[in-house]
C-alpha cells in the first residue's frame, strides 16, 4: 500500500461548477474518498476550519492524526 503524501481537498462552492460537481462532501470527505479510489493511506490531515463531529469520527476511526481542531458540532450542510 501506498502513503497518501500530500492532497488538498476542498467543499468551497467559489469553485467552477464542473469541479463542484465533483465535490459534493466535505473536503475530508473527498479526501478519503480520492485516497481510496488510488489505494493510498493518510496518516494526517488538516484543515482550514474546525473540523465537524462527523469528519471527526471518522478521522478518528481509520487513526488519522488531525493538525486541525475538532468543532464538537454536527455540520449545518452535511450532506
Amino acid at each position: 500500500m501506498k502513503t497518501f503524501v500530500w492532497g488538498l481537498g476542498t467543499s468551497d462552492r467559489c469553485l467552477r461548477k464542473e469541479i463542484r460537481d465533483e465535490l459534493d462532501k466535505h473536503a475530508e470527505q473527498n479526501i478519503f474518498a480520492e485516497a481510496k479510489k488510488f489505494n493510498l493511506t493518510i496518516t494526517e490531515i488538516g484543515a482550514s476550519r474546525p473540523i465537524c463531529i462527523d469528519c471527526e469520527e471518522e478521522i478518528k476511526e481509520k487513526g488519522i492524526f488531525s493538525w486541525s481542531s475538532f468543532s464538537k458540532k454536527k455540520s449545518k450542510n452535511r450532506k
